[in-house]
């Protein structure tokens, strides 16, 4: 840098500056009264905003907080339902478990009762007709044993009808 040329730089900067602060000094001769009043309803409001909007900022801490809470709440409410419903179903299922074990068992028992008496019944009836045929075949060897011959018969009767003839 040259020293003319800082020397130049800051004299346009006063220049520009004293020029700022002669506005400013205007602005004030003109308008002071209303720019301060202005300035000042602009503060108020940027307060007043600021205010509010940190009060808005809290209320809706609190809300979603106590949104929050609400729905753990149901959250644990609806886990709560749901665990107690598991369980009672599950009761439940252990009881039709048993009435299931419970009839088939008496089902299994009916079976073989109802096996053991027809096959008792199947035995006896079994053994009456063995014995039924065990004394019919006794009666067939008996008459047959007292049965005469066809022969025999017919030569006898052949004798007879000759002594009667002579």
């Amino acid at each position: 840098m040259h020293p003319n040329q800082s020397s130049n730089d800051a004299s346009s900067r006063n220049g520009t500056t004293s020029h700022t602060d002669e506005l400013g000094k205007i602005r004030d001769i003109l308008f002071g009264a209303q720019s301060h009043e202005i300035s000042q309803r602009i503060t108020d409001l940027e307060e007043h905003f600021l205010k509010e909007a940190h009060e808005i900022r809290r209320l809706m801490d609190e809300r979603f907080q106590s949104l929050e809470t609400a729905i753990r709440q149901e959250v644990n409410q609806l886990r709560q339902a749901l665990t107690e419903e598991a369980n009672a179903r599950k009761e439940a299922q252990l009881v039709m478990e048993r009435s299931f074990r419970k009839v088939t068992e008496d089902i299994q028992t009916t079976m073989d009762e109802a096996f053991i008496l027809h096959g008792n019944r199947l035995v006896t009836e079994a053994q009456q007709r063995q014995e039924a045929v065990t004394a019919l075949t006794q009666n067939i060897a008996h008459l047959q044993s007292e049965k005469i011959d066809r022969k025999a018969l017919s030569a006898l009767l052949q004798k007879m009808a000759e002594a009667l003839v002579q």
